[in-house]
């Protein structure tokens, strides 16, 4: 009688705690609302069954033959060897360019006193 008062007494008290859930909720939350709300209970009804005795069994079956491993065996890497290949690229014959020196630049001045290379008269 008093496990019976305890769990109602839980339950009660849970619900009291529990968030109300109104017909405008969405669907999904709601359902998952009330599925929590199971898993809980049944959480609850069953830490408090009289009758939590387990048994647990365990079977061995014959022991499996395995093949031996196989046998590693070692043997000497080959080593090939290539002569360089031989690359014949036809010879590139050109003339050399031809440089010209630029001219001198030659101002003659009615005011000044002859030749002035790119000078002006006052320097």
């Amino acid at each position: 009688m008093k496990k019976l008062i305890l769990t109602a007494s839980i339950l009660a008290l849970l619900a009291a705690t529990a968030p109300m859930t109104y017909a405008g909720d969405c669907g999904w939350s709601t359902a998952g609302k009330i599925l929590t709300g199971v898993a809980a209970g049944v959480a609850v009804a069953t830490a408090f069954d009289g009758n939590t005795h387990t048994t647990v069994t365990v079977g061995y079956g014959a022991p499996v033959a395995c093949a031996p491993p196989a046998r590693v065996v070692y043997a000497p890497q080959r080593y090939v060897v290539a002569p360089a290949p031989v690359v014949y690229a036809p010879r590139v014959v050109y003339a050399a360019p031809v440089y010209v020196a630029p001219a001198p630049v030659l101002v003659y001045s009615k005011y000044g006193h002859g030749k002035h290379r790119g000078r002006s008269n006052r320097y």
